[in-house]
């Protein structure tokens, strides 16, 4: 690993919402055992993303990488295409304490 970014280096974007989208609906409920906060979207997001760095080889394996989130509100996007993410259903409140959560 480099300690700049130059020639040689790889940036990677990666898709945090599309991540926190597909661990909230691809795992089942799980919750921490103390307080019974749902936290199974933020472990498989967190396992995704270790997973994508740790399985990344070749030439363009990363050696930087910056995970994106959409914003929660209207963006850009609703704009160039108003049906943006019309057909993804919204989160039931299964985890999403544990994603807005203070640390």
């Amino acid at each position: 690993m480099t300690d700049g970014f130059g020639k040689g280096c790889h940036l990677h974007l990666i898709d945090g919402s599309a991540f926190i989208f597909r661990a909230y609906h691809a795992l089942p409920p799980l919750t921490r055992k103390s307080d019974g906060l749902p936290i199974g979207a933020v472990a498989g997001f967190a396992n995704m993303i270790y997973r994508y760095i740790e399985e990344a080889k070749g030439d363009d394996a990363p050696t930087h990488a910056a995970v994106i989130f959409d914003h929660s509100s209207k963006t850009f996007r609703n704009e160039i295409f108003p049906d943006y993410k019309a057909n993804r259903p919204r989160a039931a409140g299964r985890s999403t304490p544990a994603i807005s959560a203070d640390p």
